[in-house]
Parts: C-alpha cells; structure tokens; sequence
C-alpha cells in the first residue's frame, strides 16, 4: 500500500492525499480547545494585571477576575445538567473572551462610578 502512495506521489507531485474521519475530526477539535485555553489563560492573566493597574487594589481586581472565572463552571453545570445540552462546539470555546471582555468593562464601569 504504501508502494503504491509513492509511486502515486512520484508520478502526481502536486497531488496530495488527505485522510479525515470522526478521529481526526475530534484530535482536531481538542488540538485546537489546548490552544484555545492558552490563550484563554494569558487574555486572564492579561486582564487581571490590567485591572489591578486600574484600580490600583490586589484585591478587588483577585475577587472581581475570580467572580469571572468561577461564573463558567456554574454556567456549564447548568447548561449540561437542566437543559441537557452535551454538545461543546468551537463557538463554546471563543465564548470565554467575550465574557471576559464584557465582565471586565463592567468591572472599569462601576469603579468608575465608585469612584
């Protein structure tokens, strides 16, 4: 078999074989929720130096990043266990910036009043 690819690649450079399933689908998709939850990862550490810089306070920047981050596994145990929704898409996985983003800016918004 793998006579014929070499002779098949020799004969047609241009021409490559790609092979896709169910388990390439899926080592895709989890290569892909690593990178994802790296990035995840920095865009937090990012936005807590950030906030600890705004409002000038370790402690309300910790309890309002953690507040954020501990809404996510209450928000998917009501997701999976009430409305039985077990399917984690890509667009699941982008959702954690947008939270991020908008809680922070609610954060900015009432220091800012606070203050």
């Amino acid at each position: 078999m793998n006579d014929k690819l070499t002779k098949l690649n020799e004969k047609y450079p241009d021409f490559k074989i790609h092979c896709f399933g169910r388990a390439y689908a899926y080592r895709m998709f989890y290569n892909q929720l690593v990178y994802d939850t790296m990035w995840s990862l920095l865009s937090s550490v990012s936005v807590h130096a950030y906030v600890t810089w705004h409002v000038k306070s370790l402690f309300v920047s910790s309890t309002a990043l953690s507040m954020i981050l501990f809404s996510f596994p209450i928000t998917l145990v009501i997701y999976r266990n009430i409305f039985g929704i077990t399917i984690v898409s890509s667009l699941h996985l982008m959702i954690v910036f947008v939270v991020l983003g908008i809680s922070a800016d609610n954060i900015f918004v009432l220091w800012d009043a606070w203050k």
